[in-house]
């Protein structure tokens, strides 16, 4: 499964991205939710089933602490661990 990603605060980028920018793969019997550059979409919520979720927490092109908090409760991954976190935002 594939859903195209989105930068809703940041229109000229978005404007540019045509490609999936997030995917959920199999290993062994774990889903796997791998997020591109993206906000929280309501498409998130179509995710079912996420054993893992990597969701990306950087400003200004990704989400904030309390945006990745929102996306994870609206698909409710067993795991849930950021990427792209910069120190910077503390």
């Amino acid at each position: 499964m594939a859903l195209v990603s989105k930068l809703l605060r940041q229109p000229m980028v978005a404007k540019s991205q045509k490609l999936a920018q997030f995917a959920v793969r199999i290993f062994a019997d774990k889903r796997i939710y791998i997020a591109g550059d993206t906000e929280n979409v309501p498409e998130m919520s179509l995710l079912k089933q996420i054993d893992i979720a990597f969701l990306p927490m950087n400003l200004p092109y990704t989400m904030i602490p309390e945006m990745v908090a929102n996306a994870a409760r609206s698909f409710r991954p067993k795991v849930q661990c950021w990427k792209q976190y910069s120190v910077s935002m503390v």
